[in-house]
């Protein structure tokens, strides 16, 4: 799929989640979200961290002008409500834990996907 059908696609999914839904710059929020996909980023976290972000915003009443726009949440600040470990990753499934090389459970390295991120 080209990249400008997936960025649509993607920005269709997140802004039916998101919460904020007035004073949002449609070009912006693409914008990020492409950046987004070629950092790296599951589209699966961002729409997770999307819905957590929503939960907490609705709980809190915070006013929607004070909410962060879908370009700043999908720039860097999604990481504050990502899950802690990749739903789709192909070493854990989303459990978290792999079998290291002692035959223990350790870790996923899942668990540091964002650590680094440079958005």
């Amino acid at each position: 799929m080209p990249v400008a059908e997936e960025v649509d696609c993607f920005w269709d999914m997140f802004k039916t989640v998101y919460p904020r839904k007035r004073g949002i710059s449609v070009p912006m929020a693409k914008d990020a979200l492409r950046k987004f996909l070629e950092y790296g980023g599951d589209q699966a976290d961002l729409i997770a961290a999307a819905v957590k972000y929503g939960r907490i915003v609705a709980e809190s009443k915070t006013e929607e002008q004070f909410m962060k726009t879908p370009h700043v949440f999908a720039g860097g600040y999604f990481k504050t409500f990502v899950p802690k470990y990749r739903r789709n990753c192909p070493a854990c499934h989303g459990e978290g834990f792999v079998e290291g090389p002692d035959g223990n459970m350790v870790e996923c390295c899942c668990v540091d996907r964002y650590k680094e991120w440079k958005a």
